[in-house]
């Protein structure tokens, strides 16, 4: 039985001085209690390592919530509620969050998007 829906293709665009930046969050998926899931975005006009992925979460009717922020060679961030069950990487110009031992209390929508830095 699918319980967990994720959402179907997201992008969010920025603009910025040197490029159009453009995050590309791959087809929705679904999962059952206690096994994984792996969520992928892949970006254009920016380089991946310059800036933390930042992962959202918004359950339904709810606010958007903090899940975890990766960024190659620099420190990581996880919210207090998902410690020790997320993991995330990156690799060319796709970055990758894993989320594991699912409930149903997982089930949202989860945005991607990138930090602001200079």
């Amino acid at each position: 039985m699918k319980i967990l829906d994720w959402l179907p293709a997201l992008v969010i665009c920025f603009s910025c001085s040197e490029a159009d930046i453009t995050l590309l969050q791959r087809n929705s998926q679904s999962s059952v209690p206690g096994s994984s899931v792996s969520l992928e975005r892949t970006v254009s006009g920016y380089n991946i390592r310059d800036h933390h992925l930042v992962w959202v979460q918004q359950v339904p009717g709810g606010p958007l919530l903090f899940v975890a922020a990766f960024r190659t060679g620099s420190s990581d961030f996880v919210s207090s509620a998902f410690k020790g069950r997320v993991s995330g990487s990156s690799s060319g110009n796709t970055g990758q969050i894993t989320i594991g031992g699912l409930t149903t209390a997982d089930t949202a929508v989860y945005y991607c998007t990138r930090d602001h830095s200079d």
